[in-house]
């Protein structure tokens, strides 16, 4: 399948449902979680745009499962 759409040059759609496929939110929400906690982080970490890039890096879908607020 991927082969197909390589041929044809249009991996991009299926690029982005396979990048969907690895976000789970209760996985996310709770590295956060233990990553602000352990590290000792203030929580409006999450408001920072660097931190946002960072996760956008990692897996561009991620945009809409990262919280947002503190509280």
């Amino acid at each position: 399948m991927y082969h197909d759409a390589e041929v044809s040059g249009d991996t991009t759609e299926l690029n982005i449902e396979i990048l969907k496929k690895y976000l789970f939110q209760a996985v996310i929400t709770e590295a956060l979680m233990t990553f602000i906690v352990v590290r000792n982080l203030f929580f409006y970490i999450i408001k920072w745009a660097e931190f946002h890039i960072l996760y956008q890096v990692l897996n561009k879908e991620c945009k809409s499962m990262i919280t947002t607020t503190h509280s």
